[in-house]
C-alpha cells in the first residue's frame, strides 16, 4: 500500500514557493483535493497587480497618431523581475476621429521616464502588503526609449468615427483568450492608444502577474 497523501484543509495558500520545495497538497476545509485557477492563485498570493489610466469620471485624452517613443502607458520591468500580462481593457467614450486603435507590445528593454506621469500599481489582494517591483508610467509628453525588437501581441481598432448617439468603444485582451507573453526584465509592457484626426478619450486598465525571475 502506498503512503497516505497529506492534504492541508485550507482554501488557499498565499506563500510563493521555490521550485523543488516539498509542500503539502492544498484542499478545501473538508480535505477534498482541488486545483485553483492559476491566475486566481496568484491573486490570492497578492502577486497579481493592477494599474489604470483615467479614474471614475475623469477620462484621459490619448493621442492623435501613435508616437513610438511616447506611449500611452508603460509597465517598466526591472532586472530580476518577470511579469505576464493577464488582461488589457480600454474604453473610449469619445472617439470622434477615425482609425481609433490600441496596440500592445512586449519590449525587451525598459522605456524609461521620458516626460511622463508615474502611476500607482495595486495588488489584487487588498490586504496582501505585496508591492510590485515594476514602474507604471503614462501620458508621455517627452520621449522615452522607443521599443525595438518587440513582440506586438495585441492590436484592435475601429476604422470609423463614433457618432454622437452611439456607444463608446471597448477593446479587450485576455490571457484566457490569446497566447501569453513573458516579459523578463529588463523589459516593458507598452500600450499605444490613438486616433486619426481627433484624439480619443477614455480609460485603460492593465493587470499582470509578477514573479522573481530566479524562481521561474
Amino acid at each position: 500500500m502506498g503512503d497516505a497523501i497529506n492534504i492541508v484543509g485550507r482554501s488557499s495558500e498565499r506563500e510563493s514557493v521555490s521550485q523543488g520545495v516539498v509542500r503539502s497538497l492544498v484542499g478545501t476545509p473538508d480535505g477534498a483535493l482541488h486545483t485553483a485557477d492559476y491566475v486566481l492563485g496568484k491573486a490570492l498570493e497578492g502577486r497579481l497587480f493592477h494599474a489604470a489610466v483615467g479614474s471614475l469620471t475623469t477620462p484621459t485624452t490619448f493621442r492623435v497618431g501613435a508616437d513610438a517613443d511616447q506611449p500611452e502607458a508603460v509597465i517598466d520591468v526591472p532586472t530580476g523581475t518577470t511579469i505576464v500580462p493577464v488582461s488589457i481593457q480600454a474604453y473610449l467614450e469619445d472617439a470622434a476621429g477615425t482609425d481609433n486603435e490600441i496596440v500592445a507590445q512586449a519590449n525587451p528593454a525598459v522605456v524609461g521616464a521620458g516626460t511622463s506621469t508615474t502611476g500607482t500599481i495595486y495588488s489584487a489582494r487588498l490586504n496582501s502588503g505585496e508591492s510590485s517591483r515594476c514602474t507604471f508610467r503614462y501620458t508621455y509628453s517627452g520621449n522615452g526609449t522607443a521599443p525595438s525588437s518587440y513582440i506586438e501581441f495585441y492590436r484592435d481598432g475601429n476604422a470609423f468615427a463614433n457618432e454622437a448617439d452611439t456607444r463608446g468603444l471597448k477593446f479587450a485582451w485576455s490571457i484566457q483568450q490569446a497566447a501569453p507573453v513573458v516579459l523578463v526584465g529588463p523589459a516593458a509592457l507598452v500600450i499605444y492608444i490613438d486616433g486619426t484626426g481627433t484624439a480619443p478619450a477614455g480609460y485603460l486598465q492593465l493587470a499582470f502577474m509578477e514573479f522573481s525571475s530566479a524562481l521561474i
